[in-house]
Order: C-alpha cells, then sequence, then structure tokens
C-alpha cells in the first residue's frame, strides 16, 4: 500500500521536530557549564603558593606568599604545614584571599620548617610550596627617644641607636594605636632619622621598630607611638627684618620662615614709654604703617601657625629722619 501524500509529510514533520530536539537538547548540554566554574578545572591539581617566605616578628614567625587573585575563585584556602621533628603537621587552614600566616606558638632557640600546599573546592591539594626554615632568635629592642622637627613641608623624624647591624621601619596611622603591617619606608632604613611628608589635616602617630640585619629577618616590638598634631606647630620667627622710612610712611619687609603651613604673621607696634599691641596682621612677608613716621617706635613681627603664635622678630629704633 503506498502511503498517502499526508501521511509521508506528517513524517517528515516528525523527524524535522525530533532532530531539532536532538539539537537543543546538545547545546543546553554543554552551555550549562558555562554558568559556573569550569568543571575540568575543578579536577586539576592546583598550583603551589610560590614563592614562600619567611621572617620573625617579635617572638612570632610570619609566613607570607604569592598566589594570582584572578584563581582565588577555584580554591578553598591553603593549608600551612609546620616540621620542629621528624615530621610535617597542619597548623592552620588560611582563606583563599589571605597571603599570610603568623605562628604564635613557637619557642625561642627552636627551629622550624615550614611549607604551604593550595587545596581547591574539591578538596585537591598542590605539590607544595618551597620550604623555608626558621630559628626563633630574641628580637632587638625598640628605638628610644624619638623626636620629630619640621623643615619646609616635610617631618624629620630621629631616634637613638640600639645597636650594630640593626636597620629601622617605621609605621603611620591617623588611628591612634592601630597600625598596618606595613610599614612607610619601602626598604628598612640605616640611619637613626626618616623624613616624611609633614600631615597637615588632622594628627598622624608613628611607631618604629628594630630589626636585624643579618641573617633571618627579625622584626621587634614596637617604639612609644608619636603624635604628631598640625596644632602643636610653632612657627620660627621671621628672620632678616628691615625697614625703609619715608615721610609719609614705614614699609617693613622680612624673609619669609620655610615653613608653608604658616597662615600670616602679626605685626606689633610700640612708641617709647609704651607697651607693644597689635597693629595689624598680614598673610604676606610685608606691612605698610602710615602712623607718624617721624615718631620712633619698635616692632615685634610674629608667625602664626594652625594654632600656635611663634616667637617675635623685634626691630626697634624706626622712624622717618630727613635729609
Amino acid at each position: 500500500m503506498i502511503p498517502s501524500t499526508k501521511n509521508s509529510m506528517f513524517s517528515r514533520m516528525q523527524r524535522h521536530f525530533f532532530t531539532i530536539l536532538l539539537i537543543a537538547n546538545f547545546i543546553l548540554l554543554f552551555s550549562c557549564g558555562k554558568k559556573g566554574p569550569p568543571t575540568l578545572h575543578s579536577f586539576e591539581k592546583p598550583a603551589p603558593p610560590s614563592p614562600l617566605s619567611v621572617s620573625q616578628r617579635e617572638n612570632s614567625i610570619v609566613l607570607s606568599w604569592v598566589y594570582p587573585p584572578n584563581r582565588e575563585a577555584m580554591i578553598s584556602g591553603f593549608i600551612v604545614l609546620r616540621k620542629s621533628d621528624s615530621s610535617f603537621e597542619k597548623i592552620a587552614m588560611v582563606e583563599s584571599n589571605l597571603r599570610t600566616f603568623i605562628d604564635s606558638d613557637v619557642k625561642e632557640g627552636s627551629a622550624y620548617t615550614y611549607k604551604v600546599l593550595t587545596q581547591n573546592q574539591r578538596g585537591l591539594l598542590s605539590a607544595d610550596s618551597n620550604l623555608v626554615l626558621s630559628t626563633v632568635i630574641t628580637p632587638p629592642r625598640p628605638p628610644a627617644n624619638i623626636s620629630w622637627s619640621t623643615k619646609g613641608d616635610s617631618l624629620l623624624l630621629s631616634w637613638e641607636k640600639t645597636g650594630d647591624d640593626i636597620v629601622y621601619n617605621v609605621y603611620k596611622t591617623v588611628a591612634k594605636g592601630s597600625y598596618s603591617s606595613v610599614p612607610v619606608n619601602k626598604l628598612p632604613i640605616s640611619e637613626t632619622s626618616f623624613s616624611d611628608i609633614l600631615s597637615l589635616g588632622r594628627p598622624v602617630y608613628y611607631t618604629l621598630r628594630s630589626l636585624t640585619r643579618e641573617g633571618l629577618l627579625t622584626e621587634g616590638p614596637a617604639s612609644q607611638e608619636i603624635t604628631v598634631n598640625p596644632s602643636d606647630l610653632v612657627p620660627p620667627a621671621p628672620e632678616d627684618v628691615r625697614f625703609f622710612a619715608a615721610s609719609d610712611r614705614i614699609y617693613l619687609y622680612w624673609k619669609e620662615p620655610d615653613a608653608p603651613w604658616i597662615t600670616g604673621f602679626r605685626i606689633y607696634r610700640k612708641f617709647e614709654g609704651g607697651q607693644y599691641y597689635l597693629i595689624s596682621e598680614t598673610q604676606i612677608p610685608s606691612f605698610l604703617d602710615k602712623d607718624t613716621p617721624a615718631v620712633k617706635r619698635d616692632y615685634r613681627i610674629s608667625a602664626v601657625g594652625p594654632s600656635l603664635e611663634g616667637p617675635p622678630s623685634e626691630i626697634k629704633g624706626v622712624f622717618f629722619e630727613p635729609e
């Protein structure tokens, strides 16, 4: 029996429908994996942290390592292992977004070997990182007799030397008593002074730590905290004060102190037998006095800082003397 044209068309439509359905399922199957982490990557062994480095801070061992931030989503964290006798033991699991671990469970004079492994989301472990060895020593004492001064727009910290083969780190914060683990200086300081940008907006705080120069980098405890408050800045006295007297005025001028944070100057005047009193304020290093130039008088000129007035400079016996 020959099939009718109608049945033949229906059969072709069925085959066409099932073909489209099969292709759609195939596309759906392979595209679903793109919505989450790559399936095959989750079965790969993760890369180990590299390089692993070690230092000592006070009486603790500090481990630091490098790992690509763009791979954090594929790992669950880092496993820290330590060996003090014959075999390694797991001592910590560190979150995937961290790159340091502080081991405070150590004893002075003891030697420890460390390694760090990466663990992915399926629990697979990487190969070992490089090994680092540390022997806990007595940390150096902190710097003492710290002082500060200003020069131009710079702040100068100074302190006493704490010993031979010692270098220093400087830490800075705007939150009193709260410091990061990263010093202001890029490299350890071998001198006993450090220059920083003077902050005028608010108080800032500093502490210093000593470090051993030889062997394992060992950082000692923090020094006494130093407060640098702009309101405590005392301007220096103006220098080289001079005058020019004319028949109708006296012109005062002086060398401006090397302190950009000075906000202005105050001019005081005194006639013979009287007391000094404030006659004007100016923001420039000069002043024009139009009061009776023929009468002898004395002047005092002082600089003003963010809060405090500095010591004055004096110029005496000023008057106009006709030729």
